[in-house]
């Protein structure tokens, strides 16, 4: 709010140096400069950022931050589009370049907003990249059609591992949290049948939830703190070429599965459905290496799978088959591995996608069947299931109200991202560097939770049961009511959340307007403050639960206001709701759309449904980007959008790239080698001839295995590695300070040129930035050499020459068995 008053101040003709002792935070002066750039006016523009250029110019706390300020000042502004020569000057001068590349040009204001948050350049150099290029051409793939079939059979059966497990993980976390919430529940009632006073339950209630709350943070506070929430924006950067920490290990497994358990037995504003995306991922990442390291375990079983690229097509697919089990939809979890999880896709993805997301989807429905009495049964396709609609159609009249609906939940998810956003910040300022501190918010949180849980049905009256359910699986919660009776507020509290939806889509008079004008807001608090703690948990469902409370709420209001809409379901409300709200807060769109259709086993509903979603979407995108790109942000996790339009048209390569490089000779001596991998860490090195010709590239692991092999002798040559030997230590490759040298060892030299890949992705320097963007996240890479501005010419490569006829022509040909 101080930096906002203070822009406006300037707007009106204050002095920004009058003004500089109100505010010197660094960041602040910063986004204050940055906001100065949505102005439309052109004018209004140049004027408040002329003033807050000369504040940044003239601070005097060193020189280096002063030139810093000002350079980036008039960067920025230059970015524009009024000198173009000039911003690549002042970017040069800055210290801090990535953030300023992220910054849109004049006609992307919206792709501003999504960049707003100032990234920190030192929690980025603590993340790594994974190498997505296969170095396909060094040698090929595969040697022959023999194996090329092998790889292929554990492809599939890789797949249809990660769903069977998915679903036998997803059974274990529904049978534990069922049990456990019953265990709770059998507690309270009892204590209240018994005739004890009334504040007896109340605080069972508040303490059995705190302690369950408290144990799930412990999970995370002290066992594996990248476990907390639902793991998808990590997810998200994992796909897109980003080494998360630890977010891939056996123990955050554990802590995923554990934590979620008691988390969401603690009654929180959570669901379970979210981490199975996360648990899906880390289950897929395992088995395709065929062993654990931190199990000691290696059965060299799919080695060949041993690298970054196969193994992030796995985790694509756990993904999908995590959110396959959660909601019973193997379409919906091949479309939400497209739309929004992975960066990165193929045909063949598909199919081994969906082929696992309906194993995980199948094996989960037969152990459901089994847990209720019904084994072979398969009416239980998901953790969250909402029924049939079939019974309540709606009609062209309902589409006008179903698209204000769309609007009402674009509104809701930007206030809800607004919200959540502001109070991400204030834990990453003030909570997020104790342990303790998280720990404790965690279990304040759980028992504002449950005291407001417990409290608020006791302000209701009870109601008459009816005669008879209009859904056998609805459960009416008596509560404090004598027998005969019901409490509507605690039916909705008190039942699972998954249930708590599907009754607000089907039952018609059970929840009036008073429960619901509490509820709504009630879960929307609730939800809000609950989405970053330090807990594993899900939001999907309290997203729906959000959007049908107030979806049934805006239908109430109608009837009330309308008397002729009477006839109107307030079922379909609720259903339209939800969707416009979960796709106002995470901006997907057929993901959800089919999700939802798969649930409800409805399909005459996806018009309407994808209709209010992108009204939702396109009403939220007007004030804040999606919550998992927003939390991506506040977590400076390097993520490179698919959008290329926010790189300045201007930029070439040379502007930007670093130089000179760290390069190595075709024959190398281990001294020096050893000097330059302690000194650096680049993940890969040029490598050049005597004459500086570019011979291609070598990694940096690679040359960590070959020295812990001691593969140098005095003239450099010695027996080849066997790639198995490069394969063997993947993920946790040696890095150079676990090898031990003498100083014999260093005097030695090593021969490169077996190990390089000859022909890596070049760019010329003189090539457009957004051209080289484009490339580079497109193609998955880590690194990108760049070669002088006229290198020579040897031919060209059209479309014919990639075609498979061509291909085998020409290789006759270069074996001489081609016609003249």
């Amino acid at each position: 709010w101080a930096w906002l008053i203070w822009i406006f101040l300037i707007d009106r003709g204050a002095s920004a140096c009058a003004l500089s002792p109100v505010l010197q935070a660094p960041g602040v002066v910063h986004t204050a400069r940055a906001l100065a750039l949505s102005y439309s006016d052109k004018k209004r523009s140049k004027k408040v950022y002329s003033a807050l250029s000369s504040l940044a110019a003239s601070r005097t706390r060193s020189r280096v931050t002063s030139c810093s300020f000002a350079a980036k000042s008039r960067a920025l502004f230059a970015m524009r589009g009024e000198a173009p020569g000039e911003s690549r000057r002042a970017l040069r001068a800055g210290d801090e370049l990535q953030p300023l590349l992220s910054f849109p040009s004049e006609s992307s204001e919206h792709d501003f907003r999504q960049r707003r948050h100032t990234v920190d350049r030192n929690e980025l150099g603590s993340f790594e990249s994974l190498d997505y290029d296969t170095e396909l051409g060094a040698k090929p793939l595969f040697t022959t059609k023999k194996e090329g079939r092998r790889v292929e059979r554990e492809k599939w059966l890789v797949c249809f591992l990660i769903g069977l497990s998915m679903g036998i993980v997803a059974f274990c976390v529904n049978f534990a949290t069922k049990e456990i919430g019953d265990v709770k529940f059998r507690t309270i009632n009892h204590l209240i049948r018994e005739g004890s006073p009334i504040w007896v339950p109340y605080v069972v209630y508040v303490l059995i939830n705190t302690v369950l709350v408290a144990i799930a943070s412990l999970f995370v506070t002290i066992g594996e703190p990248v476990a907390a929430g639902s793991g998808i924006p990590e997810i998200k950067c994992y796909l897109n070429g980003v080494n998360v920490p630890r977010l891939m290990r056996l123990k955050t497994l554990a802590c995923k599965v554990l934590g979620v358990v008691f988390a969401v037995s603690g009654g929180l504003a959570i669901g379970m459905e979210g981490p199975m995306v996360h648990t899906g991922a880390i289950l897929a990442a395992g088995i395709s290496q065929g062993g654990s390291k931190s199990l000691s375990l290696d059965t060299s079983l799919f080695s060949s799978f041993r690298n970054d690229h196969d193994k992030r097509d796995f985790v694509t697919t756990g993904t999908g088959a995590g959110l396959s089990a959660a909601f019973g939809a193997p379409t919906g979890g091949v479309l939400f591995g497209l739309e929004e999880a992975s960066s990165f896709w193929n045909q063949d993805l598909t199919w081994r996608t969906f082929f696992a997301c309906l194993v995980s989807s199948f094996t989960l429905n037969f152990l459901l069947s089994g847990y209720y009495g019904d084994w072979g049964a398969l009416s239980y396709p998901g953790l969250a299931t909402f029924g049939s609609l079939s019974w309540q159609p709606y009609t062209v009249d309902e589409l006008p109200m179903f698209l204000l609906l769309g609007v009402m939940g674009g509104l809701l998810g930007a206030c809800f991202n607004f919200i959540n956003e502001s109070i991400s910040l204030y834990r990453k300022a003030r909570l997020l560097r104790k342990p303790w501190v998280r720990f404790a918010e965690a279990v304040a949180i759980g028992m504002f939770t449950a005291v407001c849980s417990f409290g608020f049905p006791l302000l209701f009256s009870c109601k008459t049961n009816p005669p008879k359910l209009e859904d056998r699986l609805m459960v009416l919660r008596r509560f404090t009511c004598p027998e005969g009776e019901y409490n509507p507020l605690a039916t909705i509290i008190f039942n699972q959340p998954e249930n708590a939806i599907r009754d607000l889509f089907h039952q018609s008079e059970y929840f009036g307007f008073d429960t619901l004008v509490i509820f709504a807001p009630l879960i929307f608090i609730l939800a809000v403050v609950t989405y970053g703690i330090a807990v594993p948990s899900g939001h999907y469902i309290p997203f729906l639960l959000v959007g049908a409370a107030f979806g049934r709420l805006a239908g109430e209001l109608l009837r009330k206001s309308f008397p002729s809409l009477r006839t109107v379901h307030l079922g379909n409300f609720a259903f339209i709701g939800a969707a416009a709200t979960l796709g106002g807060i995470t901006r997907m769109t057929i993901s959800i759309t089919v999700i939802l259709m798969e649930c409800t086993g409805e399909v005459t509903y996806g018009l309407p449904i994808m209709m209010v979603i992108l009204t939702a979407r396109w009403v939220a995108n007007h004030f804040t980007p999606g919550i998992y790109d927003i939390h991506v942000h506040l977590k400076n996790l390097p993520f490179l959008e698919e959008d290329h339009e926010g790189v300045n048209r201007q930029l070439l390569v040379r502007d930007v790239m670093s130089s000179p490089p760290v390069t190595l000779h075709d024959v190398e001596s281990v001294e020096r080698l050893e000097g330059i991998l302690r000194d650096t860490q680049h993940n890969a090195f040029p490598v050049v001839n005597g004459s500086g010709g570019f011979l291609g590239t070598i990694l940096r692991s690679k040359l960590c295995v070959l020295l812990k092999e001691r593969c140098f002798s005095e003239d450099g040559t010695h027996d080849l590695v066997p790639s198995e030997v490069f394969r063997r230590p993947y993920p946790r490759m040696p890095v150079i300070a676990e090898i031990k040298l003498d100083d014999k060892d260093r005097t030695l030299r090593m021969d490169l040129r077996p190990y390089i890949n000859p022909a890596p992705y070049t760019v010329t320097e003189d090539m457009s930035l957004r051209r080289a963007f484009v490339l580079f996240r497109s193609m998955g890479l880590r690194h990108l050499c760049v070669v002088p501005e006229r290198p020579q010419v040897t031919g060209i490569l059209a479309r014919k020459d990639l075609l498979y006829e061509h291909r085998a022509h020409a290789g006759a040909r270069s074996s001489g068995n081609a016609d003249p």
